[in-house]
């Protein structure tokens, strides 16, 4: 008898919870973009400020191979949840998450995978828990480590918030409770 690994079938279980379908949320995954944005230049990027020093620099896949360039969102606070796949902390977060994005449209929030070989797995997580806000990874799989492009990222799940000028102004690991998400915000102001 062939053993399935303890992740892959994991992921099997919540594809198959959600009936293996594609979920769409009531709410787009367009970043940088208001709900009354229809110039299609998707909101922020059309605007975004120059650089300034510390900006965070960078680029991130979507399941569906498009990308999302962080640099370009600068105009607009910018939650970054670090997290994985198969972490259960990871997945308690994302209902304090859910609230928070509903209650600030104006910060563009993203998840992003940063465990080895995201990519093989995100589609799956995002069909399964089909969250509000989209969910990436870094191609580069530069994330987390001591010397990354948003500094040290010591655990997962993270959240990393950058403020308008795309400069990294608070982070916070672990469970992060939603006052302290909230809190979070302030940084960016």
């Amino acid at each position: 008898m062939r053993c399935i690994p303890p992740l892959l079938a994991s992921l099997a279980l919540l594809v198959s919870a959600c009936g293996g379908a594609p979920q769409t949320s009531e709410r787009g995954t367009r970043i940088g973009m208001s709900g009354d944005d229809t110039s299609g230049s998707g909101g922020a990027a059309a605007s975004a400020p120059p650089a300034v020093a510390g900006s965070v620099e960078l680029a991130l896949r979507l399941p569906d191979g498009a990308f999302i360039d962080v640099g370009e969102l600068r105009g607009r606070p910018v939650m970054l949840f670090l997290f994985a796949t198969f972490d259960a902390v990871s997945q308690m977060m994302l209902r304090p998450l859910e609230a928070f994005h509903a209650a600030h449209p104006e910060v563009d929030l993203i998840g992003v995978a940063t465990q080895p070989d995201a990519r093989l797995l995100i589609d799956a997580y995002v069909h399964a828990l089909s969250p509000s806000f989209p969910v990436a990874y870094d191609p580069e799989e530069s994330l987390p480590g001591d010397d990354t492009v948003l500094g040290p990222i010591e655990a997962i799940p993270a959240l990393v918030l950058l403020d308008a000028r795309g400069v990294v102004v608070a982070r916070r690991y672990g469970f992060v409770e939603p006052p302290d998400i909230e809190a979070m915000l302030g940084a960016a102001h």
